[in-house]
């Protein structure tokens, strides 16, 4: 395996202190006092832009239990640059022993199966993750990778105290949350915190509603792919864009040109009982505000029609995947084994809080979970009731969403408009990518 420079202390230098011997509900073939892996030394390919705390602490705990060595082979930045570096070491045969890449519609275009270990034997490894996770690193029936971090969802953050005050209960239809809305508003408050200066935050409402839209077609991200199933033909598909549409009376007057940082503080601050956000913005509060501020926000999945078919639409985490060429492949699955046992969960959540369930069964989520976290998102995980955003299921990329859901949100375009439009918009994705739509 090539060696290459590696940027930042080792991880050995970022964590101290005693070990657990405790593994959860995996087991490592390592009995106590051995070394199994001493003398290797396994690469972790990665960027600049993932959070590394979590990921170092394991690394030093790991390190302690099989005498191993794993270096962190930090390349830059992300996005498409890391995209083609990825693609081009691979189809080198200069790939690290570990990489750490997205999961969903990008893994699969890597062609898995020529690249990265197949896990699916390893039942005890397999079993232990989140089905709805599953779907995202597997290819062919096989299985690749293990969730690098927690998940988020794209949901609808609540005001705990707006709500006991106007003793409003959670809804679980479209229509009972606009009456919810309806109350606050005639209470004299923001019912809808909107921060569409940055773009991004405004299309939470329709990115976040796809369980919706893949609860009425299961197979709608595959047709969508294949161009046999479109957004302005599929019900569900033209909601989530009404949806925008429903919620603009509702919003702060000013939504138009407030920001996501703004937005942040005038929800800690009461000025919204609502925001439909991506759920990473707890951490970005409870870093701002603290334990207090964070402990008033409930969290509930933007809602269908029907009220026993309540899901959350999950952003799901990146993966760690072992390369197949590796000459320590096997080292480098019982590092991808012992990451998802509770003892590594527990080191890596005492750097990083997570900003959603872990994809992994069975395991108690710690003490410093945001209660959106532990009291609300979790139990649409244990349910069942969750899915994975579109981009997770599908290559295809529309760069016009942000401002057609703008049009439909000021009532520029009707719902039905906005979701023909954004058809075009993603036949010209299929066209980049060499896909054949029908």
């Amino acid at each position: 395996m090539k060696k290459r420079f590696m940027a930042g202390l080792t991880a050995a230098v970022l964590f101290t202190g005693s070990v657990a011997a405790g593994m959860g509900s995996v087991t490592v073939n390592a009995s106590e006092g051995e070394k199994e892996f001493s003398g290797i030394t396994l690469d972790l390919m990665t960027t600049n832009e993932n959070v590394l705390d979590g990921l170092n602490a394991v690394i030093a705990a790991a390190e302690e239990k099989f005498g191993f060595k794993i270096e962190l082979d930090i390349t830059g930045s992300g996005g498409e640059d890391y995209n083609n570096l990825v693609r081009t070491r691979l189809a080198s045969g200069d790939m690290d022993d570990l990489l750490l890449y997205n999961s969903g519609a990008l893994f699969k275009q890597l062609n898995p199966s020529q690249y990265f270990v197949d896990i699916s034997n390893d039942k005890e490894l397999v079993d232990r993750l989140d089905e709805t996770f599953l779907e995202t690193v597997s290819a062919d029936g096989a299985v690749y990778g293990v969730p690098f971090s927690s998940s988020q969802a794209g949901c609808i953050l609540y005001n705990k105290e707006i709500y006991k005050e106007l003793n409003l209960e959670i809804p679980h239809t479209w229509d009972e949350f606009l009456e919810n809305c309806k109350v606050i508003k005639e209470s004299g408050q923001t019912p809808v915190l909107g921060a569409f200066g940055d773009g991004w935050p405004g299309i939470v409402t329709n990115f976040g509603d796809y369980y919706n839209v893949h609860a009425e077609n299961p197979d709608f991200a595959e047709e969508l792919t294949a161009g046999k199933a479109k957004w302005a033909v599929t019900p569900a598909g033209v909601k989530s864009f009404q949806k925008c549409g429903d919620i603009a009376e509702y919003l702060n007057e000013d939504y138009m040109s407030t920001g996501y940082s703004d937005a942040c503080d005038r929800f800690v601050n009461g000025e919204g009982a609502h925001w439909i956000i991506l759920t990473q913005v707890l951490s970005n509060i409870y870093s701002l505000y603290g334990d207090e501020a964070v402990s008033n926000i409930g969290a509930f999945g933007i809602p269908g029609d029907d009220p026993d078919d309540h899901g959350l639409t999950v952003w799901m985490p990146n993966a760690i995947y072992a390369n197949k060429d590796s000459e320590n492949a096997d080292a480098a699955e019982a590092f991808m084994k012992f990451y998802i046992s509770d003892e590594a969960l527990d080191l890596y959540s005492e750097q990083i809080p997570p900003d959603g369930p872990y994809c992994i069964k069975e395991y108690e989520m710690p003490k410093n979970t945001y209660p959106a976290v532990k009291d609300d998102m979790q139990a649409y995980f244990d349910e069942g009731k969750t899915w994975p955003a579109l981009e997770f299921s599908s290559p295809l990329e529309g760069t016009e969403a942000i401002a057609l859901i703008q049009q439909v949100t000021m009532g520029e375009i009707t719902a039905e408009e906005a979701a023909a439009a954004y058809d075009q918009n993603l036949e010209s994705s299929a066209i980049q990518l060499g896909l054949e739509w029908e």
